[in-house]
């Protein structure tokens, strides 16, 4: 497997590239106190290795393997209390509640390309701690199971929320009326909010600066305009495609 390996010393960052076996245990011999690790796994072999890093603190992960390997995630139970930052790259769902039950501690978490729910998996609801969420296409149960207990949200990025509809909202606004409080910037690409959906979204996101949210409540060939709403509110946000994707684009903790 590939790995690209950012490794933090007393003295500083020194970025490394390493071609890495993961039968070999080199990840965990030649590099104790990695703190970011950015891997491409083509064996369930490196999951062991990756309990042993003890310091591991962001992790990137892209699935080149079987989804049966990836079981319950529950290979993230030895390492997910560390984490801070976590990407998923996979074709396969990846269960939201899984994450929460393994990474309680994360501030970012970022998936690609499903998210869903795992009804096997206890749902634990531990992502008080997260700030920013990046996921390609989430289904109704995901969408719910993670605003119904964020606490500090600050930042939402999803290409494909078509289940987020006026009423799924007032759903998530009556588990958790402070789900949109602390929310700063939306880039939602895929919706079907109406206008007056928008309106409540804006009413309860009273910390929102920038969002690009494209709805197609009426039709599929019409987008819908919110403009008019944020001027009737007297909301200083900026709502725009480029401004926000630029944002995600630049700002995001993980290499594309």
């Amino acid at each position: 497997m590939l790995l690209d390996i950012r490794y933090k010393s007393l003295r500083g960052y020194n970025r490394i590239k390493h071609l890495v076996s993961s039968k070999d245990q080199k990840l965990r011999t030649f590099f104790p106190l990695v703190e970011e690790l950015e891997i491409l796994v083509h064996s369930e072999d490196c999951f062991e290795c990756l309990k042993k890093l003890k310091h591991l603190r962001s992790l990137k992960m892209t699935f080149h393997i079987d989804s049966t390997y990836q079981g319950n995630f529950s290979f993230l139970n030895g390492i997910g209390e560390q984490l801070r930052h976590l990407c998923i790259i996979t074709y396969t769902e990846v269960p939201v509640n899984a994450i929460s039950k393994y990474c309680f501690n994360l501030e970012y978490l970022k998936i690609i390309v499903s998210a869903t729910i795992w009804d096997s998996i206890e749902s634990s609801y531990n992502f008080k701690r997260l700030k920013r969420l990046e996921i390609f296409k989430i289904d109704a149960n995901s969408l719910l199971y993670v605003f119904q207990n964020v606490r500090n949200l600050k930042e939402v990025q999803f290409y494909n929320a078509t289940v987020l509809d006026d009423q799924r909202l007032l759903e998530i606004l009556d588990i958790n009326p402070l789900a949109f409080y602390h929310l700063d910037i939306v880039f939602v690409r895929n919706c079907m909010l109406s206008r007056e959906g928008f309106r409540i979204f804006l009413e309860h996101a009273v910390k929102l600066t920038k969002a690009y949210i494209k709805s197609r409540h009426f039709s599929e060939d019409e987008e819908v305009d919110f403009s008019d709403v944020i001027k009737e509110l007297q909301r200083d946000v900026v709502h725009d495609y480029t401004a926000v994707e630029h944002y995600f684009r630049n700002t995001s903790y993980f290499s594309d």
